[in-house]
């Protein structure tokens, strides 16, 4: 069931996303499901829990990658699995960020660089 705002509502172990966000539904095209987690262990039986919830719900893939990717808080430890099929996908081998990068600075190329500017 939908919220009234229609954005998402929590159904158990999945959610759902209205129409009028313009989720694609076609079973055609590929899905990116992300995973995260604190530890290895969770995200390990959360990768066992989405596949099950993923082959049990073929035709609402769209959403399930949706919720994960735009919905959920991102983690240190990270999986994903680029989804054609319902049957037929496997999650990469997880990664284990322990820190954040090193960045710098960030030129974001919206004009607001100058001749000069990392001299300064």
């Amino acid at each position: 069931m939908l919220s009234e705002n229609g954005r998402t509502t929590n159904m158990g172990s999945q959610s759902l996303v209205s129409e009028d966000l313009g989720v694609e539904r076609s079973t055609s095209q590929p899905a990116l499901v992300v995973l995260s987690a604190q530890y290895q262990a969770s995200l390990e039986e959360s990768i066992q829990e989405h596949s099950k919830l993923i082959k049990s719900n073929s035709t609402q893939i769209g959403e399930i990658a949706y919720t994960l990717c735009n919905q959920r808080e991102r983690l240190p430890v990270k999986s994903f699995a680029v989804i054609l099929d319902s049957e037929n996908f496997e999650f990469s081998p997880l990664l284990d960020q322990k820190e954040a990068p090193d960045i710098t600075m960030i030129f974001t190329g919206q004009g607001t660089q100058w001749v000069g500017m990392a001299k300064e």
